[in-house]
């Protein structure tokens, strides 16, 4: 069945059996979403159409930073199923992630938090409007922190501890390295049965920082799935490698910006 997750590792008797459905079944939990969420719906149209729109008619291209209507429905999946308080967004951009997160969070009553660390915002103040959208819609649950997310994660880690955090999009600085500190710091407040998302997975620098958790992270399980540019990772166990565990690992031989081959189109 397309789009579901394989493996089942032998810690399934630890953290319970995990299959996400396939691309179908996302969009259609994604269109029942938009059909009971005006916020759902206004994040989708804007994927869609390219554009958007603010209540009061005011508009804003998304131009390239744009997510696809299946990364949304795997956002909107997991957010609703989002095991502890707490969800994170690193990096805002055009605020896609981060609106259906609210959308979908919201949608199933229970209390909680989602926070976003970006202490840019993109070029022109794009990204304002959307931002200025989901502060009036979510005041009480929505706070973008201002600072790198380096920063404003480990002072999280100090405020609120491990085990607070189910779900995690990481769409911020594209470097490996930044990548894998932004990997490094969420997990330390991740539960076990939480998620991490990594966008831009097909470029060489998160797609070296997944092959990195694929073979040294054995509280890990890791599924590169076929939504493009993609890959999410679930906590499976609190016991991490040991002091000394080092694993070689695939680094991809392809230099700056350079899709992996079998990349695709977002709109397959």
């Amino acid at each position: 069945m397309e789009g579901v997750l394989a493996s089942t590792v032998a810690t399934a008797d630890v953290v319970g059996a995990f299959v996400l459905p396939d691309r179908a079944c996302l969009r259609v939990e994604l269109a029942e979403l938009a059909a009971s969420s005006d916020v759902a719906k206004r994040c989708l149209t804007a994927v869609t159409g390219g554009e958007f729109i603010h209540p009061d008619g005011r508009q804003e291209p998304l131009l390239d930073v744009r997510l696809s209507p299946d990364q949304l429905g795997l956002i909107a999946y997991l957010a609703k199923r989002c095991p502890a308080k707490i969800s994170l967004d690193v990096g805002f951009g055009m605020g896609s992630s981060s609106t259906m997160i609210l959308a979908a969070r919201s949608s199933i009553g229970r209390d909680f938090e989602h926070i976003v660390f970006d202490p840019y915002g993109l070029p022109g103040g794009r990204g304002a409007l959307v931002n200025e959208y989901l502060e009036a819609e979510f005041s009480d649950v929505h706070r973008r922190v201002w600072k790198r997310s380096e920063i404003g994660l480990a002072l999280l880690y100090e405020t609120v501890g491990p085990n607070s955090v189910g779900l995690a999009f990481i769409d911020g600085y594209h470097t490996f390295e930044q990548v894998l500190v932004d990997f490094f710091m969420t997990d330390r407040l991740c539960v076990v049965g939480s998620h991490i998302l990594f966008d831009d997975a097909h470029f060489p620098a998160i797609e070296g920082v997944v092959e990195y958790i694929k073979t040294n992270r054995p509280d890990y399980l890791v599924e590169s799935l076929p939504i493009f540019n993609t890959s999410v990772v679930r906590k499976i166990s609190d016991v991490g490698p040991t002091w000394d565990s080092y694993i070689p690992f695939a680094v991809p031989q392809r230099e700056g910006w350079t899709a992996h081959p079998t990349a695709g189109t977002p709109w397959a």
